[in-house]
């Protein structure tokens, strides 16, 4: 009994604590098709890759003015002023940007889209296919799920009891 309990206290501490860790061959070759497969939200969820690179919802990113966001998307269906939250929102078919100070405040994704593109990868609308995609949440709010990455968080609003994503915002994280 006590070797099979170093055995497990070994084998997870070789593994950093993860157990679904790529098994690896003595060559430090993987042995499983797994460790081979890529995957953009992979990378979303190892914060040291991604904590200084902007995430991008639709193509817009935090960082961009409303000239960066009129070449990227063509002139807007309508441009509003929203004296709630104090930003001027750029209406595009299934999609409003919040800008302040010719600055993206926040990009916001209705679930009429259907899916959404995280940094230039596709992602349908679905709970089930965003945490394929992203994994797990860093918070569970009430709402909805929220993914932080660096000083910027991306929120899937959903209705928790029927499970329809209600919508998809990037913004800073020091606003919520």
């Amino acid at each position: 009994m006590r070797t099979i309990v170093l055995l497990l206290m070994t084998m997870l501490l070789s593994t950093g604590g993860e157990a679904d860790a790529p098994v690896v061959s003595s060559a430090g070759i993987p042995d499983n098709d797994a460790a081979y497969t890529a995957s953009p939200f992979r990378l979303l969820n190892d914060r040291e890759v991604v904590q200084d690179e902007p995430m991008s919802l639709n193509g817009v990113d935090l960082n961009d003015t409303k000239t960066e966001i009129v070449h990227k998307l063509g002139a807007p269906a309508a441009i509003k002023d929203d004296p709630i939250q104090h930003v001027t929102v750029l209406h595009y078919d299934h999609m409003e940007i919040g800008i302040d100070h010719d600055r993206t405040e926040y990009v916001h994704v209705k679930p009429s889209a259907g899916e959404f593109q995280l940094n230039g990868q596709p992602v349908p609308m679905t709970i089930r296919d965003i945490h394929a995609f992203l994994g797990q949440p860093d918070h569970a709010a009430e709402d909805g799920d929220v993914y932080v990455r660096g000083n910027e968080a991306l929120k899937v609003f959903m209705n928790r009891d029927s499970g329809h994503i209600t919508g998809i915002d990037l913004f800073f994280s020091h606003i919520e």
